[in-house]
């Protein structure tokens, strides 16, 4: 019943026997090794996830420590800031006051000057109005005039000093 084709049953015993006889051999051969091995690859990956959470932790850490410095720095340049436009507005302020202390002296001074030139200028002026009217008294006295005259030039006289115009008038 058997075809020359297809190998005898006795072949294909004989394969299955030795793969099962390899098999075992290469189970009793390298389970040690390879259970040591994968002990090994177990402890170091193990040694690489502490090492690793370690790391995540010192990280976490240096974060924290970082934001809490950021906010610090933060802090300091907004009270800076502040201090600064403190500061910048006193300066302001003392500038401020300094050139209106500056120019009130300044409109002072100014307005005792402009208070001098005035009264020089009334004294000058009332002594040109005498002198002129003790040149006209004095050429009509080297006239000669008679009582009618003398009243009626008194008169004008004193009519013309009332319209003199004074710069306490203007």
């Amino acid at each position: 019943a058997h075809t020359h084709d297809s190998p005898p049953l006795d072949v294909d015993l004989e394969k299955g026997l030795n793969l099962i006889i390899l098999s075992g051999l290469l189970f009793f051969l390298l389970r040690k090794p390879a259970s040591r091995m994968f002990v090994r690859r177990q402890v170091t990956i193990r040694h690489a996830l502490r090492q690793t959470e370690k790391n995540l932790q010192e990280s976490q850490q240096n974060l924290d420590a970082a934001r809490l410095e950021k906010d610090r720095t933060a802090t300091l340049i907004d009270e800076l800031e502040h201090e600064t436009r403190v500061q910048t507005q006193r300066q302001v302020d003392a500038l401020i006051e300094d050139a209106h202390a500056k120019t009130v002296r300044l409109e002072e001074a100014e307005q005792k000057r402009l208070s001098h030139l005035e009264a020089d200028a009334i004294a000058r002026l009332h002594s040109d109005t005498v002198r002129d009217a003790l040149s006209r008294v004095e050429t009509q006295f080297a006239r000669g005039i008679d009582p009618e005259t003398d009243r009626r030039l008194v008169a004008e006289f004193i009519a013309g000093l009332a319209s003199v115009k004074t710069l306490e008038g203007l």
